[in-house]
């Protein structure tokens, strides 16, 4: 026989369900301190913490009421990747998602980050030189005034993407979405522009 709700059985659940919200939000936290601790044991860049801090941050924020498995599952295959790619003097490793993170000044010389997601991200004064980020997906991303001098784009989304006072030296967009893109006052010197497509580019060579 089904016995019906009472008023004690919905507070019991809402204090089950606060106690796991809490419970996230403590494993966050834990996670964010690590990182502290371990940059400042091996003096971790603090472009590199931040991003980590950046996607914890972010999905904190962004947790649901009662987190199902699939969301917390992508929450730990953010972490996880972050885990990996912010070893001491390790490349960034590819098809990582980094979309909408705070990386302002972040240093990715030489890395790899092809497929990488950094969609709607904010690469502001990001040193990307001899970056590898063919394929990535750099929709609406924002790398005003960017070092991506020698760095491979190839094949990458870039629509919406904001690279104002870019450097873009010798860099090679070949076969690139630019749509909608703003380049201006970008330095475009020996940029490889092969197949790209510039529809309402600002900016763009024509």
């Amino acid at each position: 026989m089904h016995l019906p709700t009472t008023d004690d059985d919905d507070n019991n659940n809402n204090c089950k369900n606060k106690q796991v919200r809490m419970r996230i939000r403590s494993i966050f936290v834990i996670t964010m301190i690590a990182f502290i601790l371990f940059s400042s044991s091996i003096n971790m860049p603090l472009s590199t913490v931040r991003i980590a801090l950046a996607t914890i941050a972010a999905n904190e924020t962004n947790l649901p009421a009662l987190p199902s498995s699939n969301t917390a599952t992508t929450d730990v295959q953010r972490i996880e990747a972050l885990l990996e790619i912010v070893k001491c003097n390790a490349q960034f490793r590819s098809n990582v998602d980094l979309s909408g993170c705070d990386l302002f000044g972040a240093e990715f010389e030489e890395a790899i980050l092809t497929n990488a997601d950094l969609s709607f991200a904010d690469l502001s004064f990001a040193d990307l030189s001899f970056a590898d980020l063919s394929f990535a997906d750099l929709t609406n991303a924002t790398l005003e005034e960017a070092d991506l001098s020698f760095a491979d784009l190839s094949f990458a989304d870039l629509p919406g993407v904001v690279l104002t006072n870019a450097d873009l030296t010798n860099a090679t967009l070949e076969e690139v979405d630019l749509t909608n893109a703003n380049l201006t006052n970008a330095t475009l010197t020996g940029t490889d522009f092969l197949g790209a497509v510039m529809t309402n580019c600002i900016g763009c060579p024509q």
